[in-house]
């Protein structure tokens, strides 16, 4: 009975090995093609913010920081310099933005 069990196991493994590599290894593509795909979304999203940074634009500057929030799944609550100031001018008083 062992040995009809074992030959029963040994087929089955043998009918579906295939098909489980071949699932395997398109899961692992699709891994690394997603990877590549945020690792240039990020890459991309912070050069546009260097860019937005040397070039001294604030609204490129919040344009950019907003689109590294949303491949995070958040958002930018800040988007202009008149809504920088007022978080900043809210606070306790240790900063303050003129």
């Amino acid at each position: 009975m062992n040995k009809q069990r074992a030959d029963e196991i040994t087929e089955l493994v043998a009918s579906n090995l295939p098909a489980l590599i071949a699932k395997r290894e398109s899961l692992e593509l699709a891994v690394e093609q997603a990877h590549m795909k945020r690792m240039m979304s990020l890459d991309s999203a912070f050069s546009d913010y260097a860019n937005a940074k040397f070039s001294g634009e604030f609204s490129a500057i919040f344009t950019s920081l907003d689109n590294i929030c949303k491949l995070h799944g958040t958002e930018l609550k800040i988007r202009t310099k008149e809504d920088l100031k007022t978080f900043v001018n809210s606070r306790d008083g240790k900063l303050y933005y003129r």
